[in-house]
């Protein structure tokens, strides 16, 4: 399960990047895609249809399917009740969606290879994002665009954007978990770079290792690796930290 390529803000403005036996390099600013509220549910309950005589009309249809995870994932609020539309006495109302979209947690994950995938549709920054968070994302619109839509990418759900590792048992321990193996690993090397003051080799390695969903195997998908690639070589310092100027 994933919310969305941006995450845990909350975690310390967390990095990018990834390699799946290769490795990952550079970019621009601080923290990663971490952090950021999913969007919400697509489309809301529709309205039920009027009774042609005096029982009321079905109610709509269940809330919107799950959006985009933000930066953070907080969790959208559900799809709005549709109204029923009048028959003799009037259709009752449509039932509101009970949950909405909570940044990918309903998302099931697939392992690679995958096939027949359909890319998220664009490559913009969540309407919520700001700062280092905000700021990424804009250089990952402009950068990094195709890889991001392919890490987002839905039926089926990829891990880059859908995936990552659980949370960890240990408390003391960082969680990097619900954020996509993206999210992790964006927030996984700022919190690298914070400690080391570089991004280096060592860095995207413990990352990679630390990031990919453990139905997978050992490395992170495709995806993952070749948007993490694009963000170590375009965006360091906008993702990362603004004194990062490479990281390879």
């Amino acid at each position: 399960m994933a919310h969305t390529w941006k995450y845990a803000l909350g975690l310390g403005l967390m990095g990018a990047a990834l390699s799946v036996g290769c490795t990952v390099s550079s970019g621009d600013d601080d923290s990663g895609f971490a952090g950021e509220s999913g969007a919400g549910g697509s489309s809301s309950g529709s309205g039920g249809k009027g009774g042609t005589t005096s029982t009321g009309g079905t109610g709509g249809s269940t809330g919107g399917s799950s959006g985009k995870g933000g930066s953070g994932g907080l969790s959208a609020t559900g799809g709005a009740a549709g109204a029923g539309t009048g028959g003799t006495t009037g259709g009752t109302a449509g039932t509101g969606g009970t949950t909405g979209g909570t940044g990918g947690d309903e998302a099931t994950a697939m392992c690679d290879p995958l096939e027949g995938s359909t890319p998220w549709p664009d490559c913009k920054p969540t309407p919520e994002s700001k700062d280092i968070v905000h700021d990424c994302e804009v250089c990952v619109q402009e950068h990094c665009c195709e890889e991001s839509m392919n890490c987002y990418a839905t039926d089926p759900y990829n891990v880059c954007g859908w995936g990552g590792p659980d949370a960890p048992s240990d408390p003391s321990m960082p969680d990097y978990s619900g954020a996509g193996e993206i999210g992790c690993y964006t927030a996984c090397v700022a919190d690298y770079v914070a400690d080391n003051e570089v991004c280096d080799q060592e860095g995207i390695d413990a990352c990679i290792a630390m990031c990919v969903t453990p139905m997978c195997g050992t490395v992170p998908g495709d995806a993952t690796n070749a948007l993490a690639t694009c963000i170590n070589e375009n965006c360091p310092s906008k993702c990362f930290a603004p004194t990062v100027a490479t990281c390879n």
